[in-house]
């Protein structure tokens, strides 16, 4: 267990190392788009633009589901020009199935903030990106740069709580981060961040997901009949038509609810993602 600032001991970090190689070894998964090559897994930079791609898809939701949407969005538009050029409802069509649709109005403006100023070279670069935090823009610079950043996500959180918090009813990511930090493996950073997300796939795969113990941990509410299925119907309804008329309105509240439908349209308009007009919504171009 792991508590404050204890350190590990060189032993244990070895171990660790070792367990966490050996089974990437055995069982990576290579057949990911967005990971390079083997040949080219060491080398120092690798294009951002797949990495900032599937980073963002990847945002709450599972690889299995990003898999096809990236391989369409990246024969579709396949780098930030094209990106760049597209028009926001061609964008949000071949984002329908993923959810969380602001993710992709971030994705089009990050297109056309670099088709301007250029690509960011720095995490600090990065992280004045719409829609890049904390964790994204380490994620990237990791991927893309092969840079060394301790990032916890899912997978890495179940890695470290199952390893070094077994008896720790609640784990901070603060903690986590510390453990992290501790073992890292400076010599391939971006193979070592793959290997961890692997194997912490692996344990999931196992019924050892100890992510409810993460203090961070929030259970996500249920889809059928949220406003976030709404929100989804809605978004849908604009890869047909391009005006929601107060008709349309009336049905969908048929369907779902006043409150429901009013909640998402209101969320929609505050995230950017649809604007209100006089015949009634519109995509926010």
């Amino acid at each position: 267990m792991i508590t404050g600032m204890k350190k590990l001991s060189a032993q244990a970090i070895q171990k660790f190392r070792e367990t966490v190689w050996d089974f990437y070894c055995a069982h990576k998964r290579a057949s990911l788009p967005w990971r390079p090559p083997q040949v080219q897994m060491r080398n120092e930079n690798i294009d951002v633009y797949p990495i900032l791609v599937s980073e963002i898809m990847l945002q709450q939701t599972q690889v299995s589901r990003v898999l096809p949407k990236f391989e369409s969005w990246m024969r579709q538009l396949p780098n930030v020009k094209a990106l760049a050029s597209a028009s926001r409802k061609d964008v949000l069509a071949l984002w329908q199935g993923l959810g969380y649709t602001r993710r992709a109005k971030f994705l089009h403006e990050i297109g056309e903030y670099i088709a301007k100023h250029g690509e960011p070279k720095t995490v600090a670069g990065l992280e004045q990106l719409p829609g890049i935090g904390h964790y994204t823009a380490r994620a990237v610079a990791t991927f893309a740069w092969n840079e060394s950043h301790a990032l916890v996500e899912t997978n890495i959180r179940t890695v470290y709580i199952h390893h070094f918090f077994k008896n720790v009813d609640i784990v901070s990511d603060k903690d986590i981060v510390r453990a992290v930090e501790q073992t890292l493996d400076t010599s391939s950073p971006r193979e070592w961040m793959y290997a961890l997300m692997d194997y912490g796939a692996y344990l999931k795969l196992q019924g050892k997901a100890h992510n409810a113990r993460a203090k961070s941990f929030t259970r996500q509410s249920k889809f059928k009949g949220s406003v976030r299925e709404v929100r989804g119907v809605i978004m849908k309804f604009f890869t047909q038509k391009s005006t929601l008329a107060p008709k349309d309105v009336k049905q969908l509240e048929s369907v779902f609810g006043d409150e429901r439908v009013q909640k998402a349209l209101t969320g929609l308009l505050k995230d950017g993602l649809i604007k209100q007009g006089k015949r009634g919504y519109r995509i926010e171009s």
